[in-house]
């Protein structure tokens, strides 16, 4: 889904006036918005992606999203030990971290422009986030097989990695998103108005830095720690919706300007809200007694297909 960012037909376009547009948007009357913003928002993501997975209509949420703070207890834990959690997270894990690898290599090549090669690290950023995260997973749930085990701080070290990680991703996936209204401002520079819009929108890295940082925090603090562990990355993935709001909604301006067919909108569109279905769905699964390794073979397919 991101590889289509730095195609060589949107690569060959240069963008030239970089540190003009940055020493605009980083004015002090405009910075201290941003600040004040970033204050505002942080929290109530937080407080969004703990709240929302429990009023989903119909919702069995309340049945398996019991708080833990990592600590953890028999008879109330359930973690799945099976060699399909695993094996489809070591693979994930294979498949990320070559595609972080190439756009990292993409990032290097000398015919992007800048703002190009800003969305190609930012986008290598986010996918070593899930690459680490699928790791971390797989060797937590392969080597961490009892209740004792769960309650080292070698597994809390890990699944704080793990969850950690795609709290991390709000950051990245943010970022992408000001990097693409930075390169749609420059193609639009001719009409005024247009600018003064995409110029309310553009928002700086700092802000995702610590949008990011705070909801990663959160996560460190036990705020999203069930005794289904697997619960944990279902409430960092809800907390991905604003910024992913605020990449699509940057690629449907572009678009709307030509930057982007509608093709690639479309195929954008599709591959960041795939994996949205999980989060009704997964309580459902649960609830049909299939068992955890083929519910998470399920969900970790989806993830392979959406990232």
């Amino acid at each position: 889904q991101f590889m289509i960012m730095c195609c060589p037909e949107v690569a060959k376009q240069v963008v030239p006036s970089y540190k003009k547009v940055i020493d605009e948007r980083t004015s002090p009357s405009s910075s201290w918005k941003w600040a004040l913003a970033v204050m505002v928002a942080s929290p109530l993501n937080c407080a969004f992606a703990t709240w929302f997975p429990f009023v989903i209509p119909y919702t069995k949420a309340f049945h398996y999203y019991v708080e833990a703070r990592y600590e953890y207890k028999e008879g109330e834990t359930y973690f799945d030990n099976s060699a399909l959690t695993y094996v489809t997270d070591y693979l994930l894990f294979v498949a990320m971290g070559y595609a972080a690898l190439d756009m990292y290599r993409l990032s290097c090549s000398a015919t992007s422009s800048i703002h190009l090669k800003s969305i190609c690290r930012a986008t290598a950023g986010l996918l070593t986030c899930y690459a680490t995260s699928v790791l971390c997973g797989g060797l937590s749930h392969h080597f961490f097989t009892s209740i004792e085990l769960l309650n080292t701080w070698s597994f809390r070290f890990l699944w704080i990695m793990c969850v950690g990680t795609v709290t991390a991703a709000t950051g990245f996936i943010g970022a992408i998103g000001s990097f693409v209204a930075l390169h749609f401002r420059q193609r639009s520079k001719k009409h005024e108005s247009n600018i003064a819009v995409v110029d309310v929108l553009i928002a700086p890295t700092y802000f995702w830095a610590f949008f990011a940082l705070y909801f990663t925090l959160a996560c460190i603090y036990g705020e999203m720690s069930f005794h289904r562990p697997a619960c944990d990355i279902f409430i960092a993935g809800t907390g991905q919706f604003p910024p992913t709001a605020y990449l699509l909604l940057m690629i449907f301006i572009s678009c709307k300007k030509g930057l982007i067919s509608s093709k690639l909108r479309a195929l954008f569109l599709f591959s960041f809200l795939l994996n949205s279905w999980l989060l009704p769905v997964y309580p459902e699964l649960l609830e049909t007694g299939l068992p955890e390794g083929y519910v998470n073979t399920i969900l970790h397919t989806n993830l392979f297909v959406a990232w």
